[in-house]
């Protein structure tokens, strides 16, 4: 035998042996095909659904082009793992509504060089978002991306077609359109349908979201208080393995979902159907499993809040919403749950999910992950991604940017420690990168709310302060779509319905808060209706949606922004007191323009009465200063609304109440709460004496704010007018009942010379 025929043999052997090799395989190389491919798939990650990226015009020469330099993105991205996170953002949000646009652009001489022009104004005119968040930008990056992948844009394509894709990356994106602030306040105020009584929170709840003090305190509370209940649930299932001794083969175990891109014909294959209706099966049973093997470690352990609040965050993430609980019930009577059921409605109702790989609760591989740590050498407890979400919202709250959320690590914080190695104070700092310097954020006591819920969490992250980690991983979380199944409301749902809930209001109630941060976003990821869901059925949303919702969660900015302004006045008076004279009257005139003359119609008499006497005793100003002014009055305003708002928005009349003390106003300061009221009511007597009290402070106002508008300028901007502002809304709301208010008339025109003068102590006497 010839030597050139042994070794084409040998030759032909190694390929068939290679090639059972590669079929025994899990995981197989992905060739890289650009051309002749027109689909592709952009793979799950953090949070994000695969999504299937195909072209159905693929007659056009130039459209081919395109989707060939995307194609190549998405396997540079993906395949070779070269990409950042924007990048792989870019493919599975923007990519998908790009190619949909160029299924159904027809080319032309004109849109074969403008089609990423043509899509920017696309996204404006169709999906009403701002030019800077066309997508226009990330697809020019992608195409760069593609272009400087040398197997590609060297070896495959042709000098023609690559000074085509080279013009469309170098399209320019239109000017950004000018951002607005946007606040946490401003986003429930869109849901304008919760100040409902039948679908929302009804109007006494709600009108607490216009306050940003009173929100943010809710929020702070419901937030902190979240993150350390599930911190120390976390903390009691690790006690559990621990006294039970569980191993880490303790739990069943379940197979990897089967992929389409492994069988022949992909989705349509038979085998790959058949295999994946066999791993539902099984994904059920291993659930029932999975409980019945926690129910039986709990059998003999004592049940705590801590152990419940667990067992919830597993069933809220496990179980459809509708079971909830029918499971609660049964688990913790006999263990075994049945994967259906028809004792919660006359229809058979599934009680186990199929997939739960985004919750942000507690999940079987979580509890698992918990279970390894138990039983190795390691240091730092696992952190779910409950608790990462959560951290990153108090750390918005802490005023740090969307943008360096993720930056932020443990050597940003600092620790203050007793003698005895108790934490007692905690400081942080971070590099804030849009500006380019360190910003140092509040300083928290380790015995509040906000210090324990973040000093947990870092305990964990850093094995007790004992190394330095990057404390927030990047998800989905922060921008996550809203829908009834979705696992931000799941999550919401989880707060605000399970035995967590117990703890969260027995904390507002300690602070004096409401519970309307909590109960408002619960209904709108309830009952709130996305625009792209409803207009399904070709019904317009706007016009007939009863319940109308956004997209997608509030967001980190929006509770930063929120915090500061509840935080921070945006006036100062000593500034408004300096355009102050004694000039000409005429000089009037140069005020009395739209900024500043909204007064007339928005604020009561005192204020008014204040504000006329500001504008007739001005100096004779310049262009620039008259800018100042003006806009230093319309800040006064917002100062002085606000802040009666705050009050008139907890505001309630009472009659006929002798228990606790009446302060000068005919408030009750020390008064228990009356069942069925919200913690942060503030009670005002409806009683004749009342009537005068508010009677004389108004008085006193009007005789005296000349002085203290010299003498105490913050006093009266920041507490007299704002009082006298929920004084004067009392009496022409008509809260007051209307013989008491004739009564308390009387009575302060009989006794008006006789009572003592006040703000003695801000005028010097007067």
């Amino acid at each position: 035998m010839k030597e050139a025929d042994i070794d084409g043999r040998l030759i032909q052997q190694q390929d068939l042996i290679l090639a059972e090799f590669k079929s025994m395989q899990k995981v197989t190389a992905i060739d890289f095909e650009p051309f002749g491919t027109f689909r592709f798939v952009v793979p799950q990650y953090d949070g994000a659904n695969e999504r299937v990226i195909e072209l159905n015009d693929t007659n056009t020469y130039e459209k081919c082009i395109i989707f060939s330099a995307l194609y190549t993105a998405n396997y540079v991205t993906f395949v070779l793992n070269e990409g950042a996170t924007s990048d792989r953002q870019s493919l599975s949000s923007i990519v998908p509504k790009f190619i949909d646009f160029l299924n159904e652009i027809n080319f032309d001489e004109f849109n074969r060089v403008n089609v990423l022009k043509k899509f920017e104004a696309y996204r404006v005119e169709n999906d009403g978002v701002k030019t800077q968040s066309t997508g226009l930008v990330q697809l020019t990056r992608l195409l760069n991306k593609a272009l400087n992948y040398s197997s590609f844009g060297n070896d495959l394509l042709t000098p023609h077609d690559y000074k085509y894709l080279d013009l469309l990356s170098k399209s320019k994106a239109a000017a950004s359109d000018n951002e607005e602030q946007t606040t946490l306040t401003d986003y429930l105020g869109f849901h304008s349908w919760l100040g409902r009584e039948d679908v929302g929170v009804g109007a006494e709840l709600y009108r607490r979201a216009a306050s940003p003090k009173l929100l943010m305190s809710s929020f702070m509370i419901t937030i902190s208080t979240a993150l350390e209940q599930i911190n120390i649930s976390k903390h009691a299932i690790i006690d559990l393995f621990r006294a039970a001794n569980v191993k880490t083969d303790y739990f069943p175990t379940l197979s990897p979902v089967p992929k389409a891109c492994d069988y022949k014909d992909g989705k349509d294959d038979e085998a790959f159907k058949k295999a994946s209706a066999e791993h539902k099966v099984e994904t059920l049973n291993y659930k029932k499993d999975f409980f019945e093997k926690v129910w039986f470690l709990l059998l003999d352990y004592k049940k705590t809040e801590s152990i419940e609040i667990a067992i919830d965050s597993l069933i809220y993430s496990q179980c459809n919403e509708v079971a909830h609980e029918f499971t609660k019930d049964i688990f913790w009577k006999q263990g075994v749950i049945p994967q259906q059921t028809s004792k919660i409605s006359n229809k058979i109702v599934t009680i186990f999910k199929q997939s739960t790989n985004n919750s942000l609760l507690f999940t079987p591989d979580f509890i698992v992950s918990l279970l390894k740590y138990v039983n190795s050498d390691e240091s730092v407890i696992p952190i779910s991604s409950g608790e990462n979400y959560l951290f990153s919202l108090l750390m918005a709250y802490q005023t740090v940017p969307y943008s360096d959320i993720y930056r932020i690590s443990s050597s940003d914080f600092r620790l203050a420690k007793k003698q005895n190695g108790e934490v007692s104070m905690i400081e942080s700092d971070y590099f804030k990168s849009r500006a380019g310097r360190v910003h140092e954020t509040e300083t928290l006591t380790a015995s509040s709310n906000l210090g324990k819920a973040i000093l947990c969490f870092l305990k964990d992250k850093t094995s007790n302060f004992n190394n330095h980690a990057k404390l927030v991983e990047e998800d989905s979380a922060l921008q996550a779509k809203l829908g009834v199944t979705s696992s931000i409301s799941v999550f919401y749902n989880f707060l605000a319905k399970s035995v967590i809930r117990n703890v969260i209001d027995e904390n507002l109630l300690s602070k004096k808060c409401s519970p309307v941060f909590i109960e408002c976003v619960y209904l709108i990821c309830t009952v709130g209706v996305r625009k792209d869901i409803f207009e399904r059925n070709n019904v317009n949303w706007a016009l007939n949606c009863e319940t109308p919702c956004l997209t997608r969660i509030f967001s980190s900015q929006a509770v930063k922004n929120s915090r500061v302004h509840s935080e921070s006045d945006s006036f100062d008076p000593t500034r408004i007191i300096n355009h102050l004279s004694h000039s000409n009257e005429t000089e009037r005139k140069s005020y009395l323009n739209t900024h500043n003359k909204t007064w007339e119609d928005n604020c009561g008499r005192i204020t008014r009465l204040v504000m006329n006497d500001i504008e007739l005793n001005v100096l004779r100003p310049s262009r620039t200063e008259i800018s100042i002014y003006n806009q230093d009055f319309k800040s006064a305003l917002s100062l002085i609304k606000n802040r009666a708002e705050n009050t008139l928005s907890r505001l309630k009349v009472i009659s006929n109440k002798t228990g606790g003390k009446i302060d000068e106003f005919g408030l009750l300061s020390s008064q228990d709460l009356i069942e069925g009221d919200l913690p942060d009511t503030v009670y005002l007597t409806d009683t004749s004496e009342t009537v005068l009290k508010l009677l004389h402070y108004v008085s006193e106002v009007e005789r005296c704010h000349h002085t203290l508008l010299q003498r105490s300028p913050e006093f009266l901007f920041y507490t007299v007018l704002p009082t006298v502002e929920w004084i004067e809304t009392v009496f022409s709301n008509r809260l007051l009942s209307r013989n008491i208010v004739t009564e308390g008339q009387k009575l302060y025109a009989k006794t008006k010379e006789h009572l003592p003068p006040m703000f003695t102590a801000f005028t010097g006497g007067y």
